[in-house]
C-alpha cells in the first residue's frame, strides 16, 4: 500500500490535481494513524497460533492490512472515476479485481492466524469510515475551488411571465 500510496501521489502531482492529491495522501497517511490509535484504544492481543507468521508485536484490532486494503484500493477506484472517466467493461473488471484484492487480503489475515475474524472486520469499517470521509472533503474542495475559479450567475425566473430570466450578476 505504501507503493501504491507513493505511485498515486507521483501521478496526481504531475498531472496537476493538487486537491485530489491532498485528499489522496489523507487518506493513506491518515488511515495509518487511525489504525495505531485503534490498536492502542483497543489493545487486543493476537491470536496466540499466528505468532509464527509475525515480526514483532503489535495489537490485533483492527487489521492494519484490511484497513489499508480498503483504503488503498478504494481510494484508488475513486481516483480512476475521477480521472478517467470511461466505464463499461475496462471499469467492472477493475472494480471486480480491486474487491478480489480486499477480500483476500482480509481472509488471508484470518486464514494466517493472525488476526480473528472481528478484526479484519472492522478494519474494513474503520477503514471506510475514513475513506468516506476523506472523499467527501475532496468533494467539497473540489466545489469550494471550483466556485472560486468559476463564479455562476444566478437567474431569476419572472413568475409573471416564465418565458423570461433575469440574470443577477454576482
Amino acid at each position: 500500500m505504501t507503493l501504491l500510496g507513493v505511485a498515486g501521489a507521483v501521478l496526481l502531482w504531475r498531472a496537476g490535481h493538487r486537491v485530489l492529491l491532498v485528499g489522496w495522501a489523507a487518506a493513506f497517511v491518515g488511515g495509518a494513524i487511525l489504525d495505531q490509535a485503534l490498536k492502542m484504544a483497543v489493545h487486543r492481543s493476537r491470536p496466540v497460533y499466528g505468532a509464527a507468521y509475525l515480526q514483532g508485536n503489535s495489537f490485533s484490532f483492527p487489521s492494519g492490512h484490511a484497513m489499508g486494503s480498503i483504503i488503498g484500493y478504494g481510494m484508488l477506484l475513486y481516483m480512476l472515476r475521477r480521472v478517467w472517466p470511461a466505464g463499461g467493461w475496462r471499469r467492472r473488471v477493475v472494480d471486480v479485481a480491486a474487491a478480489l484484492c480486499i477480500l483476500a487480503i482480509g481472509f488471508s489475515r484470518v486464514l494466517l492466524g493472525v488476526h480473528y475474524p472481528s478484526d479484519v472486520l472492522g478494519g474494513w469499517a474503520a477503514g471506510a469510515a475514513w475513506m468516506a470521509v476523506c472523499i467527501v472533503g475532496i468533494g467539497i474542495s473540489l466545489h469550494r475551488h471550483a466556485d472560486r475559479s468559476h463564479p455562476v450567475t444566478a437567474s431569476v425566473i419572472d413568475t409573471a411571465d416564465p418565458s423570461r430570466t433575469h440574470v443577477l450578476a454576482p
